[in-house]
């Protein structure tokens, strides 16, 4: 323990040995070729993102509903952790919350399964057919499994 304290002073005292000479070199300025106007004005300067170009296009999100109450709201399991016990307390409590509000079941969607994964383009169509279908308002997707 005492070599660590030891070696940390003595990484502070270089440091505060060194800072001055660091801060001279630095007031110094930069080269005068760096300065000269005739290199500066030709100069171009492009920046490089380290994550690269991102691919995928924004989407415009729908508008927040004001309220669920009247409202059409879909359950859909999405492959989620234990969303047969879940998904029945979500609708039971969203049925106590909203009692005005329809709540359509998650068993009343497509049931993805893991060669959704090969096929994404039909069961998002038959996903897509089917919130169309019970005219959904508003859609929970999965849960916080």
């Amino acid at each position: 323990m005492r070599i660590k304290k030891y070696l940390v002073l003595i990484g502070c005292l270089s440091l505060i040995v060194c800072l001055p000479f660091i801060l001279l070199t630095a007031c110094e300025g930069p080269s005068t070729y760096a300065t000269s106007k005739e290199n500066a004005a030709g100069a171009k300067f492009s920046v490089v993102w380290p994550r690269g170009t991102s691919m995928v296009q924004p989407v415009i999100q729908a508008p927040r509903l004001d309220t669920l109450e009247g409202k059409t709201i879909c359950l859909m399991a999405i492959g989620a952790f234990r969303t047969d016990e879940t998904m029945p307390v979500l609708e039971a409590a969203l049925r106590t919350k909203y009692p005005s509000a329809t709540v359509v079941p998650y068993t009343e969607f497509p049931r993805y399964v893991p060669s959704s994964l090969y096929y994404p383009g039909e069961y998002r169509d038959a996903v897509s057919v089917a919130i169309r279908a019970k005219g959904c308002d508003a859609v929970i997707a999965g849960n916080g499994g």
